[in-house]
């Protein structure tokens, strides 16, 4: 609506929305979940290049393959780029050990601030991507399109379930954190794009009638 309309008000309305937006996930970011206001600004300013940079590059229709692939070169490439600042000295905690020293509550510093907390999403939900594209539910909803109230319904639903699942208590050690941080993020995509939209397009559809004798 807003691409095909002579009004630069109604033209300007999606990008005051995105920066209020980014505004305030920075806000919440920086002033609720203690980081610190570089690493929100890079992140803001690194996620607009990409999304700038790649729009032309939108995997569609492509193959199981390139999920996988695309899922294990970010983990090795993360991997290879951890041991290397290792060995050159370079301590990436750097961040943490200042947030542990100067928070005035340690319980505050939460581990999705570790580096690679992002990167270990990314790598699950890339990975979550291929296998839901590829699932026999997705392939059965393609034929079959939903209406405006059932997706309505599954955007309410995603919502409220995303927001049970994110706010479970997550686990103390690193190790296990990582794990099962990784598992929720893998099952984010089929949970979204797959299970809720079959289960309203299962509860919107009429029951069959009975045909009389």
């Amino acid at each position: 609506i807003a691409q095909n309309s002579k009004s630069w008000i109604m033209r300007a309305v999606p990008f005051i929305v995105y920066f209020l937006l980014l505004l305030f996930i920075g806000l919440s970011r920086i002033f609720i979940l203690a980081h610190f206001p570089h690493q929100v600004i890079g992140g803001i300013l690194a996620g607009i290049s990409l999304g700038w940079l790649l729009q032309s590059w939108i995997p569609l229709e492509r193959g199981f393959r390139f999920y996988l692939m695309t899922s294990l070169s970010l983990g090795l490439s993360a991997t290879a780029i951890y041991w290397t600042l290792i060995i050159l000295g370079i301590d990436l905690n750097w961040s943490m050990k200042l947030a542990a020293k100067w928070c005035e509550n340690p319980k505050w510093i939460r581990m999705d601030t570790y580096p690679f907390a992002s990167l270990c999403r990314d790598i699950a939900t890339v990975l979550g991507l291929g296998l839901t594209f590829h699932s026999l539910s997705y392939t059965q909803l393609k034929l079959e399109k939903l209406s405006w109230l059932q997706r309505g319904w599954c955007a309410v639903l995603s919502l409220v379930t995303l927001y049970f699942l994110s706010s479970i208590a997550q686990p103390q050690g690193v190790a296990l954190w990582y794990g099962l941080n990784f598992v929720k993020y893998a099952s984010f995509p089929w949970i979204v794009i797959s299970l809720l939209p079959k289960a309203v397009q299962i509860l919107a559809s009429p029951g069959t009638p009975s045909h009389p004798e």
